[in-house]
């Protein structure tokens, strides 16, 4: 009885070892996961080729382990997307529809301009704070953007995904001597994966060489052909 006794306590002791030492490969393992990532988004930010525009609406921790939007956009319910060194992604959900033909309809029939929400507000006295002009734009100036430009959709438009795109007006920050800064890029896509929903997602592009690469491959022909105004 005696050595049964101790067999059932060395046992005991050997499981919760072993279970002490999973535990621990465990907890290792997310150490690492959560360093790598803080690291990855350290390392994305010290590229940012426009941090004043940048800090503007992101934020992230010292440490790198959080990220997300500035504490004036909580009650908005856009929601961080990506960073790239010349780009910054939010979005918003908007609609859901039992398919996706009745949300293609509703996002046909939804007009909204960029001053009826807080990123194309924000987007505008940010710009114009810190001296520049916003030019607006029709959707078409949008499309075009999105051809060299990437929107970071959730599924992207040529995916087995059933989905629908549509772009909407576009915003570009001018500055005094007629240099492009920024750009405003904005499009809704709905898709339909058991339930159908749509979100909005606004991207901010920035930094000389992709300004640069946007200027020369947009004709002048094009620009004035879809620019509307400068927004006061």
């Amino acid at each position: 009885m005696i050595v049964m006794k101790f067999k059932k306590f060395f046992a005991a002791v050997a499981a919760t070892a072993a279970f002490v030492a999973s535990s621990s490969a465990h907890a290792g393992l997310f150490d690492n996961l959560d360093f790598s990532g803080s690291k990855r988004r350290l390392e994305t930010y010290s590229k940012v080729l426009d941090k004043q525009l940048v800090d503007h609406f992101y934020w992230m921790a010292d440490d790198g382990k959080k990220e997300g939007l500035n504490e004036k956009f909580a009650n908005t319910l856009y929601t961080f997307r990506n960073l790239t060194e010349g780009s910054l992604t939010v979005r918003k959900p908007y609609f859901v529809g039992d398919n996706l033909a009745e949300m293609s309809r509703e996002m046909r029939e939804f007009g909204k301009t960029p001053m009826d929400d807080e990123m194309g507000r924000e987007y505008i006295a940010f710009a114009k704070a810190r001296g520049n002009t916003v030019h607006l734009y029709k959707p078409a100036m949008g499309a075009e953007m999105s051809r060299f430009f990437d929107n970071h959709f959730e599924f992207k438009p040529d995916s087995n995904i059933r989905n629908y795109f549509k772009s909407e007006n576009a915003l570009i920050e001018v500055a005094p001597d007629g240099r492009i800064v920024s750009l405003q890029m904005r499009a809704h896509q709905a898709i339909f994966n058991f339930t159908a929903r749509s979100f909005q997602y606004v991207t901010f592009v920035f930094g000389p060489d992709y300004m640069q690469l946007f200027e020369n491959k947009i004709p002048n022909s094009f620009m004035a052909e879809t620019f509307l105004r400068v927004v006061e």
